[in-house]
């Protein structure tokens, strides 16, 4: 399989961070420095909008190095979503650093088995995006028992709002339908609409 372009990516919280490392170690491979993005992101932040551009400029059969899997998101659902749409919707390719003998798609790309490491990686991030649902039903069944403030924007979890991010402008040109979203963010649909205030609001602040 012939590779197009390779790019690189790192989010780390800082420059001191230990995993900047790994910006050397890219540099020592055959990637362009202007292809080598580096997104500093406070830990409290969710949106990684260097990310998000650099999707829009990736296709397919090109090559992404990132440094370690969780650069990708920060919950397992978040991982889940961005490594299905890099690989699956792009069609490109990703390499993890941390882990190149594990996670390599340039190894399967291709291979029809049941045992392949791509179908291997969804397995597990599957069980465990649905142990962090779990969770949350658990969570949810407490609240009910003591009352439920009312939900705003602030106080979605970080994969509903991850998850909104995501999948904002989506539906909004009508490529996901309403019902479809609500499911996706677990909210009801008038807090939904709400939520959607609230969120077109702060991207005019």
């Amino acid at each position: 399989m012939a590779i197009n372009q390779i790019y690189g990516y790192i989010r780390v919280p800082s420059i001191e961070d230990e995993n900047y490392n790994y910006i050397y170690e890219m540099n020592n491979l055959v990637i362009p420095s202007s292809h080598i993005i580096t997104e500093i992101l406070p830990k409290r932040k969710i949106i990684q909008p260097q990310l998000e551009e650099l999707k829009k400029i990736l296709s397919k059969n090109d090559l992404l190095y990132i440094g370690t899997l969780d650069m990708l998101g920060k919950s397992y659902e978040c991982i889940f979503s961005q490594w299905i749409y890099i690989t699956k919707t792009i069609q490109a390719n990703i390499i993890i650093l941390e882990e190149k003998e594990l996670f390599n798609t340039t190894k399967i790309r291709g291979q029809i088995s049941a045992n392949s490491l791509e179908e291997q990686l969804i397995s597990f991030l599957s069980y465990l995006a649905n142990k962090e649902k779990m969770k949350r039903g658990k969570s949810k069944n407490i609240v009910k028992k003591i009352g439920r403030p009312p939900i705003t924007l602030d106080s979605l979890s970080n994969e509903q709002k991850e998850l909104l991010y995501q999948h904002y402008q989506e539906w909004k040109q009508k490529k996901i339908k309403s019902i479809e979203f609500i499911e996706m963010l677990s909210l009801k649909k008038n807090t939904f609409y709400k939520i959607i205030k609230e969120f077109e609001k702060s991207l005019r602040e």
